[in-house]
């Protein structure tokens, strides 16, 4: 690939925001250089991406996709690719409908995949991403770095075990406020350029061929641990995942959990390392166990013992 100039394809599963993901994609376009395609995968089933361009008398043109409606339509000087999945198949389905659409439609080397709730403070090199990739192919994912507005780094990530991250993970999160993050938080704390374990799925550039090597992202899983599971994939087959802190992006999530998040997670990361890390199925119902007495223990402390403490002070 050397001497041709890359392409890339920004893929973005969204769920009921379309016009926050369309001012993601200004937002990115102002910051980047080079030829990047737009797919947007509307990842609900009330055709809110449809909607939303008939509210705004924004032109397109219809077409079909693995017999799912396809709107091409110009927003900024932007051409944009929206795909109606009819569902809300999940991350990894949605990305992996955006991925097929690009491999059909261009000839693009590389997939961004990204969230809609980023800024972009800098430039955002695609051209040096790309260089790296180049220069080793055995590069199967590359991850930036990626802050919080208040400073704290998501990237890179340490590739740890299940007693860590699921069978004590809950009690940490729910019992001790996280204040065994230090034991069990999974950043890496060197935050130097190379191969890590594995980087956050709110930006993932990612090696189309490694991509298809793979068959992309494992779609068993709803949300959570797709970045996990896609290094693996790619570790089995060689390919690294390598962290580049040159360029720098913000991430601006600020949604607390809820029972049914913490549940969605907890069913992925178990079938991530029972099915990855070949964790015994005796120790995956022993995380079930686990989880359900921090959830339940939790919630009778804190919505029924703290509430009648509460009264009785009163």
């Amino acid at each position: 690939m050397d001497g041709e100039e890359n392409m890339y394809s920004m893929i973005l599963t969204d769920y009921c925001s379309i016009p926050k993901t369309i001012d993601l994609i200004e937002s990115f376009s102002q910051k980047t250089e080079g030829i990047v395609h737009y797919i947007i995968v509307d990842n609900s089933d009330c055709h809110e991406g449809k909607n939303f361009l008939d509210q705004k008398k924004i032109l397109y043109k219809k077409n079909f996709f693995l017999s799912k409606e396809t709107y091409t339509f110009v927003w900024k000087d932007n051409e944009i690719v929206l795909i109606d999945a009819n569902e809300n198949g999940g991350y990894a389905k949605g990305n992996n409908i955006g991925a097929s659409y690009s491999a059909a439609t261009y000839e693009d080397s590389f997939y961004i995949f990204s969230n809609n709730d980023l800024e972009f403070p800098d430039k955002i090199d695609l051209k040096a991403l790309g260089q790296l990739v180049n220069s080793n192919a055995k590069i199967g994912i590359i991850g930036i770095n990626i802050i919080t507005k208040d400073g704290e780094r998501q990237n890179p990530r340490l590739d740890r075990g299940f007693c860590s991250q699921v069978l004590l993970w809950d009690f940490n999160v729910l019992w001790f406020h996280c204040k065994l993050n230090k034991i069990l938080w999974n950043l890496d704390s060197n935050n130097i350029e190379g191969e890590t374990g594995w980087v956050s799925g709110s930006f993932l550039f990612i090696n189309k061929e490694a991509f298809d090597i793979v068959n992309g992202f494992d779609e068993k899983t709803f949300l959570y641990c797709e970045e996990m599971i896609i290094s693996e994939r790619m570790r089995k087959k060689g390919y690294v995942t390598y962290y580049y802190p040159d360029i720098s992006i913000v991430h601006l999530h600020q949604g607390s959990q809820t029972r049914k998040s913490r549940y969605i997670q907890h069913k992925s990361k178990k079938y991530f390392y029972h099915k990855y890390k070949n964790v015994p199925y005796f120790l995956c119902v022993l995380s079930d166990v686990t989880y359900f007495i921090s959830e339940i223990g939790y919630y009778l402390w804190h919505d029924c013992l703290k509430k009648i403490v509460s009264r009785k002070k009163r």
